[in-house]
C-alpha cells in the first residue's frame, strides 16, 4: 500500500484510501458535519464505547487485510498447540508455565472446552516492517463486538455510504459472528431459542450490566434468548444451572481468570464448574481459553530455545509478526544470539520495552 505525506503536517502520512477520504470529508458543508453530530454520536454512546472512538473510519487495504488474516491464523494455531508441542499435551503444565496460580489451573482444567475456541481477537500495531500483535486475547469477554453497529450508523450518512460504494469498501458484522461461533462450540440447537445467561461477576457487573442489557435486542434477533446477570443471581439444580424457572444452556461468560483470585471467587464458580464438568451447561468461552491469551505464551512462541519446534515457514511468521517478547524473571535470556541476564537488559532497555 502506498503512502504519501499531507502537506503542512510535519512526519505524517496516511494511505491513499485515507487520504481520499479526508479530501472528500473535507470538501463537505455543514449538513454531513450536522448528520454526524444527531445521527452516529448518539449511536455510539449506546455502545460500550461510550461515544469514545476514532474522528473517522480506518481503513485497511485487501492485501494487508489477507495478511493479517494468514498471520493471525498461524499465530492462532501456534499458540493453541504449545501444550502438545512443549508440554505433552498436559495443558495444567502449560498454565503453570505462563504463571497461572494453582486454583485457577484447577478451574481451567475443570470448565475446559473440547477445543480452543476461535473467539479470539489480535491487538496489533504497526511499525516500518509492518503490523506486529501486541497480544492475543482470547474471551467471550471481549471489547469492539460492537463495532459493525457503528459501521451500520455511519454508513447512513449519504457522504459516507457513496464513499463506501466507489471504494467497494465492506466491513465484518462482529456480533453477529460471535453469536455463530457460540452456537458451534456450544453445540446449540438451532430449532429452538437457547436460553444464554451473559454473565459476570457481582463486583465488576454493577458496571457492565447496562451495556450488557442495551445489546439484549441484537441476541433475540440472533435467535438467542439472553439473561444478563451476574453469577450469583444462578443457582445449581439436579447438576443443571438455572435462574429463576430458566434452565441455562450456555453461559456467556463475561468474568474472566483474574474474577477467581476474589475471595468468593472459588465459591461463586463452583456450581457452573460442577455443571460444565457434567456437560449439563456449556461455557462460553471455556476456562482455558483465556490461558492462549497470557503474553506469557507469546514469550514462548519468541523464545529462541523453541526455535526448533517450527517450521522455517512458522519461523518467518513469528519473526515478522511477534516481537520480542519474555517472561518477566531474574535470570538469562538470548537477545540477538547472545545470553544476557534480563534484569540487566530490562533496566538498561527501559526506554524500548513494555
Amino acid at each position: 500500500m502506498s503512502t504519501q505525506a499531507i502537506p503542512g503536517v510535519r512526519g505524517r502520512t496516511y494511505s491513499e484510501l485515507t487520504q481520499r477520504y479526508l479530501d472528500a470529508f473535507a470538501a463537505q458543508d455543514e449538513l454531513t458535519v450536522q448528520q454526524l453530530r444527531d445521527h452516529v454520536y448518539p449511536e455510539i454512546s449506546e455502545t460500550i464505547f461510550g461515544g469514545k472512538t476514532l474522528s473517522r473510519p480506518l481503513f485497511l487495504e485487501r492485501d494487508e487485510v489477507a495478511q493479517l488474516a494468514d498471520d493471525m491464523e498461524t499465530i492462532y494455531r501456534l499458540v493453541t498447540g504449545l501444550p502438545d508441542r512443549l508440554f505433552g499435551g498436559d495443558l495444567g503444565a502449560f498454565a503453570a508455565a505462563i504463571g497461572v496460580t494453582p486454583a485457577q489451573v484447577q478451574a481451567v482444567l475443570r470448565g475446559r472446552g473440547n477445543g480452543p475456541s476461535r473467539m479470539a481477537r489480535f491487538d496489533s500495531y504497526r511499525d516500518a516492517q509492518g503490523f506486529r500483535v501486541m497480544e492475543l486475547n482470547m474471551s467471550s469477554a471481549l471489547g469492539g463486538v460492537e463495532t459493525a453497529r457503528l459501521n451500520r450508523s455511519l454508513l447512513g450518512l449519504p457522504f459516507i455510504e457513496k464513499f463506501a460504494a466507489e471504494n467497494n469498501l465492506g466491513y465484518a458484522d462482529i456480533m453477529a459472528e460471535m453469536i455463530e461461533i457460540m452456537m458451534v462450540e456450544c453445540h446449540l440447537p438451532r430449532d429452538k431459542r437457547p436460553v444464554v445467561a451473559f454473565c459476570d461477576f457481582p463486583a465488576s457487573w454493577v458496571t457492565l450490566e447496562e451495556v450488557v442489557r442495551k445489546n439484549v435486542p441484537v441476541f433475540e434477533r440472533a435467535g438467542v434468548d439472553p439473561i444478563p446477570c451476574h453469577i450469583g443471581e444462578l443457582r445449581l439444580e439436579d447438576d443443571a444451572v438455572w435462574h429463576g424457572d430458566r434452565k441455562i444452556d450456555a453461559i456467556y461468560r463475561l468474568f474472566v481468570m483474574e474474577d477467581l483470585l476474589a475471595s468468593d471467587g472459588p465459591a461463586l464458580i463452583e456450581p457452573v464448574l460442577r455443571a460444565a464438568e457434567r456437560g449439563n451447561v456449556a461455557l462460553f468461552t471455556p476456562m482455558d481459553a483465556e490461558l492462549y491469551s497470557s503474553k506469557g505464551a507469546l514469550a514462548l512462541l519468541s523464545d529462541e530455545v523453541n526455535r526448533h519446534l517450527f517450521s522455517p515457514e512458522e519461523l518467518a511468521t513469528l519473526d515478522r509478526f511477534i516481537p520480542w517478547t519474555r517472561m518477566v524473571r531474574r535470570g538469562p535470556v538470548t537477545v540477538g544470539g547472545q545470553s544476557v541476564l534480563l534484569e540487566d537488559y530490562a533496566i538498561g532497555n527501559r526506554e524500548e520495552l513494555i
